[in-house]
């Protein structure tokens, strides 16, 4: 089954505050340039910080000094150091805990640097300080990155008994809730949101990629496939939507087109974990263990550790009859989690073989 499409991928929306003075917060999803900010550079960023560390003290600070900070902190988002913009933003927040602004944008940092647990928090406080559409997406967002789709879907609905206009919001929230309601099993209430989602955008390849994933769900495989090729041809690089082409072509048994579609997935993106999982399993399948060697040892190699995918390895160079190689990943596998049931089973295995 393919995987469900993230929420966050390439899209922008801003977040609009009423304080003394309005501020707008854009979220940049994607690594593309945002707007100019007023410090030059990011080294002048952090070397205005580390001056004004010096020369202020924690608690308090002027508004003024605050803005500045905040200022140089969205210069290193810009550029993607997303490190060093956490540690101004925990600055601005020793200086001032209640500063909306930085809470807002610690917590897009924490999403971006994957410590979703430290992003949900931030958003937490964001609602209780500024309960309004857009901090409850932002921590319905959290949530659900975090896989925690039930409290996802409250925040979400109460974004949406807020919105009464055309917001951009809308688009996602219907998407990520038709998500949530496929893996709850909720076909009809998926396909309601998802509907509404396509009429907000109807040329988002990630959400026809949703409604292939829903069809597949339900058993309607021409239904899914016609899904899926939408997509493709929206945008062509579209692994998910590849690797949903590739199962229905595999289940009617068409595998030489199945193999060819989760090689092009492969091949668009070599860390889509469910088109490689699916490309083992044929592999073992098909008796092409050199095949799924040879992915395994590249996704290995691109991710670094990952104990199920070096698991897998394990068992292809088994099944090779190459036990010495088979030990030596095994040792790697017992290092990252020795306590798992299959590092014990593969233990004994090989013990086995002598």
């Amino acid at each position: 089954m393919t995987g469900l499409e993230s929420s966050v991928s390439n899209h922008r929306f801003t977040l609009s505050r009423e304080t003394e003075k309005k501020r707008t917060v854009t979220f940049r999803i994607d690594q593309a340039a945002g707007p100019q900010r007023p410090i030059e550079s990011e080294s002048v960023a952090i070397t205005e910080f580390d001056n004004s560390t010096d020369e202020l003290p924690l608690i308090p600070s002027a508004p003024e000094v605050l803005d500045k900070l905040l200022s140089n902190a969205l210069l290193l988002v810009d550029n993607g150091d997303y490190k060093s913009a956490i540690r101004i933003l925990r600055n601005i927040l020793a200086r001032d805990q209640h500063y909306s602004d930085a809470i807002e944008w610690l917590g897009y940092c924490f999403n971006q640097t994957g410590d979703l647990e430290n992003a949900v928090k931030c958003f937490q406080e964001l609602t209780r300080l500024v309960p309004d559409e857009f901090s409850y997406t932002a921590l319905a967002e959290a949530l659900y990155n975090l896989g925690q789709e039930k409290d996802a879907e409250i925040y979400y609905k109460l974004a949406l008994g807020l919105i009464t206009y055309e917001s951009p919001l809308l688009f996602n929230i219907h998407k990520n809730l038709g998500n949530i309601f496929v893996k709850a099993g909720d076909f009809e209430s998926a396909e309601e949101n998802y509907n509404k989602a396509y009429t907000l955008c109807p040329h988002s390849d990630a959400l026809f990629v949703n409604f292939g994933t829903l069809e597949l769900q339900k058993g309607n495989l021409e239904a899914a496939i016609e899904r899926f090729r939408n997509a493709v041809e929206l945008n062509k690089q579209n692994d998910k939507a590849w690797v949903g082409i590739g199962l229905i072509h595999r289940s009617k048994g068409d595998f030489e087109l199945a193999w060819g579609n989760i090689e092009k997935a492969l091949d668009i993106n070599s860390k889509n974990k469910t088109a490689l999982k699916l490309f083992v399993s044929w592999a073992f399948e098909d008796c092409e263990i050199e095949k799924a060697i040879e992915r395994l040892d590249l996704y290995l190699e691109q991710v670094g550790d990952d104990v199920e995918a070096s698991l897998m390895l394990v068992e292809a160079f088994y099944r090779k009859g190459d036990f010495s190689k088979s030990r030596l990943e095994l040792t790697r596998a017992s290092s990252l989690a020795p306590n798992r049931s299959e590092v014990k089973k593969f233990h004994e295995i090989l013990t086995a073989e002598g």
